[in-house]
């Protein structure tokens, strides 16, 4: 099989596994995640502007800086990754049940889920097109594991959406935050 051909599939899958992560346990549930939506959440009761501003702004950006540090290559797969996830959440959200039924084992299956489908889109050489751009592009000067920089950006995220989420719900993003960067780790170390 052709790199690119495997590569797309590999970008389609890991997109697949972020939308069943997202539109059965995620959103349904409410988990405290890091990332762009994270970032907007607690970003929008401070600067007053509306989340989908906000992560609008922030895509844009870790966009750009993405195309200047890793070129177009990166850039041109990171676009097909960003077009793909919107689309199959959407069809996860319509036709595949929610789960609600426990909330802790909704965050672990999750942050598996989202680790493995980072991991793969990453091994295919682009980025889900948020917050996963900066280690990327850390890891290629710095030489520090995406999945560690990940794990510290997210889990400041978390901690910072205290206020707004309580202790509960950030005992969990953490818990999810640790799971998906040991499943994140794990899945770019092995192939």
């Amino acid at each position: 099989m052709q790199k690119w051909m495997r590569n797309l599939i590999m970008i389609f899958i890991g997109n697949l596994l972020l939308a069943i992560a997202g539109g059965v346990f995620i959103l349904p549930n409410q988990i405290v995640s890091g990332g762009v939506n994270g970032i907007a959440l607690v970003l929008e009761p401070i600067v007053h502007v509306p989340v989908n501003s906000i992560i609008n702004l922030l895509i844009a950006v870790t966009f750009v800086c993405g195309f200047i540090f890793m070129g177009k290559e990166f850039a041109g797969k990171t676009i097909v990754s960003s077009i793909i996830y919107p689309v199959l959440l959407e069809l996860v959200m319509r036709y595949l049940p929610s789960f609600t039924f426990n909330i802790l084992i909704a965050t672990v299956i999750s942050a598996v889920l989202v680790g493995f489908g980072i991991g793969l889109v990453l091994r295919a050489g682009a980025s889900t097109g948020g917050m996963d751009i900066p280690p990327i592009i850390i890891n290629k000067f710095f030489h520090i594991k995406v999945a560690t920089i990940l794990m510290i950006m997210d889990s400041t995220t978390v901690l910072l959406g205290f206020v707004f989420y309580g202790p509960v719900k950030v005992i969990l993003g953490l818990i999810s935050v640790f799971i998906c960067s040991r499943v994140l780790d794990y899945t770019l170390i092995s192939k």
